[in-house]
């Protein structure tokens, strides 16, 4: 029989890479909590429309799906796939759900976010379980109790330095999964097809960071983006935002709400089926997927990121990484577990606080030859410093 795991979630990517370990890997179950018999008794902090655990068709788990990142035919239809998107169900995720009483039977807890850390505990302590509970931090300087989990996977280097690396918790820093068969390495090129067969010989620079859109205040993320899209216009390269929030290429929608609302209060009902908006690999926009966001990944030759302290981990990070696409970052990076393969003008450019020095880097590194060494430079450190397999046997060990 296989062992269960109980995993909360707040992040859709995070819990792919859990069920990757410990589905795939491992050969174990991984469960949600489900039922409201949680809540009351603060065993667990539930976020919008867990507590239920109705989710159904779409809620159970399916191993099948699971085993790649594709949607099933049937969600990339309609909108249904943006449906599911707003549930975190997206890109083929299936979820097993746990009942309160069902988790007297549970293997291991793993908390994935500090608002569960003590009810996980109390969960465990209170139902008389002898199961290891299991704490992953990825965000930025998340409070720990180290009395309340007893192996420690943090993402965030900080964390890793000053506890696992120390001897105060046994652990390992871990990179959470993700599919490498699609975020795999393919050679930089500025000769591109346009969106009419034409040949277009410059490079395209693009931009997946959420919510990049709204953040409109001076120094923000946007200012930032535009900074470099402008650096890419005086040498002819064309530059393309995808994150979350992100509308299509010329529809203006008010910023700070919802796009769904945006859409609804600008009168573009038609534009709520994602399938109707413009080609991505040349026009602006939210990526649906993980397949889509991968091929854009790939088409193209430098991604600005610009998000600040409140990155922890960062898996755009590490996905452009693996495909070999150098990234355009703060110094905030050097201090968490990308500093393992960034590099500035080796892998990447670190952010300067001197546009003229910014301008001057940007332009360095589009230059074809400086481009694709970077690439392939990035590339090799990423595979040099992470294998989800090899962390994937400690884990194990380590349980």
């Amino acid at each position: 029989m296989a062992l269960k795991v109980l995993i909360d979630q707040h992040h859709c990517d995070l819990f792919r890479g859990f069920q990757m370990l410990f589905e795939k890997r491992l050969g174990w179950e991984v469960y949600r909590p489900s039922g409201a018999e949680f809540y009351p008794r603060f065993y667990w902090h539930p976020i919008e429309g867990e507590a239920l655990g109705n989710l159904t068709p779409h809620a159970v788990f399916d191993p099948a799906i699971h085993k790649s990142v594709l949607p099933p035919p049937e969600e990339q239809i309609n909108g249904k796939l943006w449906q599911n998107f707003r549930l975190g169900l997206n890109d083929g995720v299936r979820f097993r759900w746990m009942t309160l009483d069902e988790a007297k039977n549970v293997d291991l807890i793993v908390c994935t976010i500090a608002r569960n850390e003590s009810r996980f505990y109390d969960l465990r302590k209170h139902l008389g379980l002898k199961c290891p509970i299991l704490r992953y931090t990825g965000n930025t300087m998340e409070p720990l109790n180290l009395d309340h989990f007893d192996i420690f996977l943090p993402a965030y280097y900080p964390d890793y330095e000053q506890y696992v690396k120390t001897g105060k918790k046994p652990g390992i820093l871990y990179h959470p999964e993700f599919d490498e068969s699609l975020y795999c390495y393919t050679p930089v090129t500025q000769k591109y097809e346009g969106p009419n067969g034409e040949a277009w010989n410059h490079a395209i620079i693009r931009g997946f960071l959420n919510f990049m859109w709204h953040h409109r205040e001076s120094g923000g993320m946007y200012e930032y983006w535009n900074r470099y899209a402008c650096y890419a216009t005086e040498v002819g390269a064309k530059s393309f935002m995808h994150g979350v929030g992100v509308p299509p290429e010329g529809v203006d929608l008010e910023i700070n709400v919802p796009m769904d609302i945006a859409l609804e209060k600008a009168g573009r009902l038609d534009l709520k089926d994602r399938s109707k908006w413009p080609d991505l690999r040349w026009n602006r926009g939210e990526a649906p997927n993980h397949p889509i966001l991968a091929g854009l990944m790939k088409m193209c030759n430098m991604v600005v990121h610009p998000k600040w302290l409140a990155e922890g981990y960062g898996f755009v990070i590490h996905q452009l990484a693996s495909v070999g696409r150098p990234p355009i970052v703060p110094r905030h990076y050097e201090t968490l577990s990308a500093k393992l393969f960034l590099q500035h003008r080796e892998t990447c450019i670190f952010m300067s606080p001197d546009e003229g020095t910014c301008k001057a880097d940007f332009h360095w590194a589009l230059e074809p030859e400086n481009n694709a060494r970077m690439s392939e430079t990035l590339h090799k450190r990423f595979k040099e410093t992470v294998s989800f397999e090899d962390e994937a046997a400690k884990i194990e060990a380590l349980l």
